[in-house]
């Protein structure tokens, strides 16, 4: 590992840096060079992806009704750069916390859809490491459970139970990421339209620093704001056992000064790019007292074996959820084959942990909520 290197930030959080954000002009280009990403071919499959689950919606099914009319509408006007897009539709969600989140119309979705798909994500994609689980095909919160859990295994073929685990979690993520970075990322990977429209959908947003989560744009963002750090800690550091899953990440070693040495250089990287650790989650901790990643808890036995479940405050969590839905069916709001799918979901979630006895105690416990409801609709 090399070590003694720590670089001297030169910019402090937040700070604007490089280039001015939303500072791109619009381009000069006729409509027989609006190819790739803004063809009728790309926007037609995009429109076809983003439909998936959200027919319900008014908007999406008069879309997907008049879908050739809206399509052919849609690429004339990225061609001819008349397209603006629609104003976003904020609200709040409270779970896992409170966050504001910022929605696009449909057509906007399938215009930010098709550019990361076909151009911005296989080219940033590229640099990506392996260790980089979040938001891309065939990665998500199932493959980043199961490289942990391989991960913990393999250290533990090495040097068993005997370990330290660095956990690291970013202040405020999405709320952090400068303009003018991601506009540059972007654009290191874009031209004409296709970097134009990119920018445009990013400068929707207010300020110099910071995104609401809700858009495809603003997720790829958060994927790239951090892979030269991937490769700072897997090249440069030399660090073996490694995963991050968007702005949580964990490292294991069987030194706790290295992990430490490692932390303060993360600190330091992050900074250089307006981002703040948190301070209640980062830190060292004994391997022994186990890993809490992407909702659940992992511990390795005496004999190698890696258990991840769920934490009881969750459980708790679920069955609150649960008698609220009941109180809900019974005020006549939610219908019970309604309900019976939202449980279902919670009992699927929590089967991907190793309790088997922990899916048949939810089960049992919403038949006994529910018990009642269906007699009375008999």
């Amino acid at each position: 590992m090399t070590r003694g290197y720590s670089p001297e930030p030169k910019e402090g959080p937040n700070s604007k840096g490089g280039d001015v954000a939303g500072a791109y002009t619009e381009p000069t280009i006729c409509a027989a060079q609006n190819e790739g990403a803004l063809s009728f071919e790309k926007l037609w499959k995009s429109s076809v992806r983003c439909q998936r689950g959200v027919t319900w919606k008014g908007s999406v099914a008069h879309s997907v009704l008049y879908r050739i009319e809206e399509i052919i509408d849609l690429e004339e006007k990225l061609a001819n750069v008349t397209y603006k897009p629609h104003k976003m539709r904020e609200f709040k969600i409270t779970r896992p916390k409170v966050r504001t989140i910022r929605s696009q119309a449909f057509l906007d979705r399938v215009v930010q859809n098709s550019l990361v798909e076909n151009v911005i994500m296989p080219g940033l994609g590229k640099s990506f490491l392996y260790c980089n689980c979040a938001c891309q095909t065939n990665k998500g919160t199932d493959y980043a459970r199961n490289m942990l859990r391989n991960m913990l295994r393999s250290y533990y073929r090495k040097a068993g139970r005997n370990g330290w685990v660095l956990y690291y979690d970013v202040s405020s993520f999405f709320a952090s990421i400068r303009h003018c970075d991601a506009n540059a990322r972007i654009k290191s990977v874009t031209n004409g339209l296709e970097a134009y429209y990119s920018v445009q959908a990013l400068d929707q947003y207010p300020g110099v620093v910071g995104y609401d989560p809700g858009s495809p744009l603003v997720q790829v963002s958060g994927l790239a704001a951090l892979d030269k750090l991937d490769h700072r800690i897997k090249e440069y550091l030399g660090v073996k056992y490694y995963i991050r899953y968007m702005d949580d990440a964990v490292i294991v070693d069987s030194d706790r000064e290295t992990l430490l040495w490692i932390l303060e250089d993360i600190r330091s990287w992050l900074w250089q790019y307006g981002f703040v650790l948190n301070p209640k989650k980062s830190g060292v901790f004994p391997l022994s007292q186990g890993v809490r990643f992407l909702g659940f808890d992992y511990s390795v036995t005496e004999t190698g074996k890696v258990h991840m479940v769920l934490p009881g405050k969750r459980v708790r969590q679920i069955k609150r959820d649960m008698r609220r839905l009941v109180k809900a069916v019974k005020s006549g709001k939610v219908s019970i084959a309604s309900a019976d799918m939202s449980a279902q979901c919670w009992i699927a979630y929590a089967s991907k942990g190793d309790s088997k006895a922990l899916s048949k105690s939810l089960k049992t416990y919403w038949k006994t909520l529910t018990g009642d409801l269906r007699e009375e609709t008999i």
